[in-house]
């Protein structure tokens, strides 16, 4: 997406002016974001947010005689909160770039820049959430570099893992995201020998299985699998009319100076009462 500085607003609409460079920032950035295929992506009015969890993760039905009622069942809860936390972005653009007519090209490139770093950050946070959430473990037994590594065996004790602690079903494991760090790309891209076809591992797997496999910098020695779901992780951000979300300022002698803030947090949602991890997150180790 591209901007063009002096036809997209007029000097006195600066607001204006703000507001179309910040949905250009963050439509760039949404794009960009692998951690959102894990998390549910929610935007909130509030910079405090609690959460009622069941305690119960199902409700069975009571068999009865005719003409009688089943027992009544209820449902306790606990809370859970969590406060999004700040991040802002500052940029400018100087006076010599407009007399030098370059400030399309310098906005093109800050706003870029300003999306590659919002990009990068909410995905931090989306993966260091998901990391210390992980309730699933898997000791892969060769490392995925290895031409003989059985990457979806390793998959499949994970799916077994999950399966056994959680009450998901089949369909959910169409849900299901593989996500690896990003300099195995090209050794998760070679060909397997599938019958008389040769094809990547990766489509294999979501063509057979609907299982996606996603690069990430975020992870370095480990690579987690994540059944996305609501009570799985979400990645909130505050999108309210109390805080100032982008602003102009004139420094004068300097340029022109716009603010972009933005609050996010990103949440796991523990499986039980006085828990920390959600078994529906699980850490492949030994994959390095």
């Amino acid at each position: 997406m591209t901007m063009k500085y002096f036809e997209a607003t007029t000097s006195d609409k600066d607001i204006l002016r703000q507001e179309v460079m910040r949905t250009l920032i963050y439509r760039q950035a949404e794009s960009m974001i692998v951690g959102a295929n894990a998390c549910m992506m929610v935007n909130v009015g509030s910079l405090d947010l609690k959460f009622d969890l069941p305690k119960t993760t199902m409700i069975t039905p009571q068999q009865i005689e005719e003409m009688s009622e089943a027992d009544l069942q209820r449902i306790g809860f606990y809370q859970i909160n969590t406060s999004l936390d700040k991040y802002q972005t500052r940029l400018m653009i100087s006076d010599e770039t407009k007399a030098r007519q370059l400030a399309n090209e310098q906005v093109n490139m800050s706003l870029a820049q300003a999306a590659k770093g919002i990009a990068y950050q909410k995905d931090s946070d989306i993966f260091t959430t998901l990391v210390a959430a992980s309730g699933n473990s898997v000791a892969c037994d060769t490392v995925w570099t290895d031409p003989t590594a059985d990457i979806m065996t390793d998959v499949a004790d994970m799916i077994a893992k999950m399966l056994d602690s959680t009450m998901i079903t089949e369909a959910d494991i169409n849900n299901l995201g593989i996500y690896y760090p990003a300099k195995l790309f090209g050794y998760m891209s070679r060909p397997i020998q599938i019958g008389e076809v040769q094809m990547t591992l990766k489509n294999w797997a979501q063509r057979e299985f609907n299982i996606k496999f996603f690069a990430t910098r975020q992870l370095t020695d480990r690579a987690l699998a994540v059944i996305k779901g609501t009570d799985t992780a979400y990645h909130f951000t505050y999108t309210g009319k109390a805080v100032p979300l982008t602003e102009f300022k004139r420094q004068e002698g300097v340029g022109d100076t716009y603010i972009f803030t933005q609050y996010f947090k990103s949440k796991a949602i523990p499986y039980a009462q006085n828990q920390t991890t959600c078994k529906k997150i699980g850490t492949f180790t030994g994959i390095l």
